[in-house]
């Protein structure tokens, strides 16, 4: 399994940090699925049956799900990668949902700690009717339960200085303000978000939009949206303060 540091993710990504407004469409996919290629083994069922295994389950960088009786492509799936930190346990959660027509699934949870454990479920549901497998894997995936998301694919995200239209939920008036996002600390207006400290966050992508959700401490935080080119085009914002924002790029209206 490839060196999943930022640099790493940012080639696999084919991503040109800085490119113009006509650049080409980012490929998501290529940035968040290597975060969960392996192997996984363990003690594994497969079948509607589920009888026991000594199959195991691979997942390639490429978006391939490989088991007894399942081969199948997650390519072109919606991904959701999520991560939390209640009462101090942090859970990471990994699922690639494929179309309706073939119902495949594939789901990562893992937990760390002292009592840290890892469960994967791959399901196919097409030509297959019940396939698939389930493992309580040997290892854990310490990608999903580790370094924040924010800090795994900040090349995504980080943003200099813009304008955005923003309406406020309290006063329902809409007035242009200025976000950015360096290093980890989010600034709309007046109001600062420090994504190093969170309860939760999670990515969903999908080929068109990639969207970022941000969860703080004590309340509220951010959710940030981008187009396929890598340009912010929604955000929204909540705090203690009230400090509720709904924003678009101007473009996006």
């Amino acid at each position: 399994m490839p060196s999943l540091n930022p640099h790493n993710i940012a080639l696999l990504a084919g991503l040109v940090i800085g490119a113009p407004a006509h650049a080409a469409s980012i490929d998501y996919f290529k940035a968040i699925s290597p975060v969960v290629a392996g192997t996984y083994g363990g003690k594994c069922t497969v079948g509607p049956r589920q009888e026991s295994t000594k199959e195991v389950m691979t997942l390639t960088p490429e978006g391939r799900a490989i088991a007894p009786g399942v081969d199948f492509s997650f390519r072109n799936s919606i991904l959701l990668i999520g991560r939390s930190n209640y009462k101090n346990e942090l859970k990471g959660e990994f699922i690639a949902a494929n179309d309706t027509n073939t119902r495949d699934r594939l789901h990562l949870n893992a937990r760390a700690g002292e009592d840290s454990a890892a469960f994967i479920q791959l399901e196919s549901k097409g030509d297959n009717d019940g396939g698939g497998i389930m493992c309580d894997p040997t290892r854990t995936m310490p990608t999903i339960t580790g370094t924040s998301y924010y800090r795994l694919f900040q090349h995504l995200f980080d943003a200099p200085k813009r304008t955005l239209l923003c309406k406020a939920f309290v006063t329902g008036e809409t007035a242009p303000m200025q976000f950015s996002l360096v290093d980890g600390i989010a600034k709309l207006g007046e109001h600062t978000f420090n994504l190093d400290k969170l309860t939760a966050e999670h990515i969903i992508a999908d080929p068109e939009e990639l969207s970022y959700t941000y969860v703080a401490p004590q309340f509220g935080g951010l959710k940030m949206v981008l187009d396929s080119q890598g340009k912010l085009i929604k955000l929204h914002t909540g705090t203690l303060k009230n400090a509720t924002y709904n924003c678009q790029a101007e473009a996006a209206l």
